[in-house]
C-alpha cells in the first residue's frame, strides 16, 4: 500500500486515454511533485511508454501495417516492433501556465516529425487500456446517488416506486 501503484496507472490513463491533441491539457497544477503548500513546481513530468514486442513477429501483421502507415513504428538491431510516445509537461514560472506536449520518438529518443493529433488518436485506439481504479470507500462509489449508479439513475425514466425499489436493490449489493 502507498507505494504509487495508483499514480503509475493514473498516469499510463492520461497518456492513452485522456491525452487527445496538443492544444488540451490532461495535467493539473496538483500532477507535480510539490514539496508544500507554497512551493511551486521546480520538475517537469516527463512518462514515456516504450511498446514492444516480446520476440520477432510477436505483434499482428495488421497491426505493424497500421503502425507503420501511421510513421511510427521502430525496428530495433534485433527486429523487434517498437513505439514510444513520450508525454510532458512543465510549469511556467513567469506565466503561470501549465505547457503539455507529446511526441512519438526515435529508437535514439529524438522525436519524430510531422506527426498529427490524429496519430495519436488512431494509435490510441490500437492499444487496449482498461483501468478499473482502485474503490477506497466503495459505499461512497456504489451508493444510488454516488459517481456509479448516480448518473445511470438520474437518466433513465422510473417512477417514483421503480427507482426507490432500485435503490434498495443497489443499497443491499453495496451492503
Amino acid at each position: 500500500n502507498n507505494t504509487g501503484k495508483t499514480s503509475i496507472m493514473n498516469a499510463i490513463q492520461k497518456c492513452l486515454k485522456d491525452l487527445n491533441s496538443r492544444r488540451g491539457l490532461v495535467f493539473d497544477y496538483y500532477d507535480f511533485y510539490l514539496a508544500d503548500r507554497d512551493t511551486e513546481p521546480k520538475s517537469p513530468i516527463l512518462i514515456e511508454l516504450t511498446f514492444s514486442e516480446d520476440s520477432l513477429n510477436d505483434w499482428k501483421e495488421e497491426t505493424v501495417g497500421k503502425l507503420n502507415a501511421l510513421k511510427i513504428l521502430q525496428v530495433d538491431d534485433m527486429g523487434l516492433s517498437k513505439v514510444i510516445l513520450s508525454v510532458s509537461c512543465e510549469f511556467n514560472p513567469t506565466t503561470r501556465d501549465l505547457k503539455q506536449g507529446w511526441s512519438f520518438l526515435n529508437l535514439a529518443g529524438d522525436p519524430l516529425v510531422n506527426v498529427s493529433d490524429y496519430v495519436l488518436g488512431t494509435f490510441q485506439r490500437l492499444v487496449v487500456f482498461f483501468y478499473l481504479p482502485a474503490l477506497r470507500t466503495s459505499d461512497y462509489h456504489f451508493d444510488p446517488r454516488g459517481p456509479y449508479w448516480g448518473p445511470f439513475l438520474k437518466d433513465i425514466k422510473l417512477t417514483e416506486t421503480q427507482r426507490s425499489d432500485l435503490e434498495s436493490k443497489l443499497r443491499e449489493v453495496n451492503d
